[in-house]
């Protein structure tokens, strides 16, 4: 079986840069017929941020599976649409990655970000190649939330801070 993670080429735990509070967020949009998401970006107040996008691979003749890519930025792209939010992300954050079994893989598709208060945001690949689906920032533009696969065909799996989990609850 094999296994596709997140593509994260920082110099730190990927788990502990999520796990920082954001207070606002940055979408860029393929211009392809539908106007879907190609990135995410989480801006912290030190002004830099993680950029999320999707990538593919192939796991079997004819089927490729999208799986997360992060990068440290320090900018935003040209046409980004920049969204300040209003509530509970300015706290340590809770993270979950989505995984799909597909045709023998294992592939990390997605993240669910988990704030104060209820409020969430989820990241996960995106129906077109490349392509992103994003709940939680903008829902009320159409196929800001076209998924891959149902979210519901998706498995849970925590994703923690290995600084977090040796200092209590302290930020990494």
């Amino acid at each position: 079986m094999a296994y596709f993670s997140f593509i994260w080429k920082g110099g730190t735990s990927l788990a502990c840069e999520l796990v920082m509070p954001f207070r606002k967020v940055s979408l860029s949009f393929h211009m392809r017929p539908l106007w879907e998401p190609s990135s995410l970006t989480l801006w912290r107040d030190d002004g830099s941020g993680i950029r999320i996008s999707a990538r593919t691979h192939a796991v079997a003749e004819r089927l490729e599976v999208g799986v997360l890519a992060f990068e440290l930025v320090n900018e935003y792209a040209p046409g980004e649409r920049v969204v300040v939010l209003l509530d509970g992300f300015d706290v340590p954050i809770t993270v979950t990655k989505l995984l799909k079994d597909e045709a023998g893989s294992i592939l990390e598709s997605g993240v669910i970000l988990k704030a104060a208060l209820y409020s969430e945001i989820i990241v996960v690949a995106g129906v077109s190649p490349c392509s992103i689906a994003v709940q939680g920032v903008l829902d009320g533009l159409p196929h800001i939330f076209d998924t891959e696969y149902p979210l519901d065909t998706y498995c849970i799996a925590p994703m923690a801070c290995p600084k977090r989990a040796l200092a209590g609850s302290a930020p990494c």
